[in-house]
């Protein structure tokens, strides 16, 4: 295996890592607020 190719794999699967995470974050955030919502409106009636 090649190290230059190992490092640049680790480095890659660090930066897809990172953003999963903000996206998991983002898509966190939405699915309360919708969840929020729905509650608020069900706790109406």
């Amino acid at each position: 295996m090649n190290s230059n190719y190992s490092a640049q794999e680790k480095n890659f699967a660090t930066a897809l890592l990172h953003n999963l995470w903000k996206y998991l974050l983002l898509a966190a955030s939405i699915v309360a607020t919708v969840k929020i919502i729905f509650f608020g409106f069900d706790i109406d009636e």
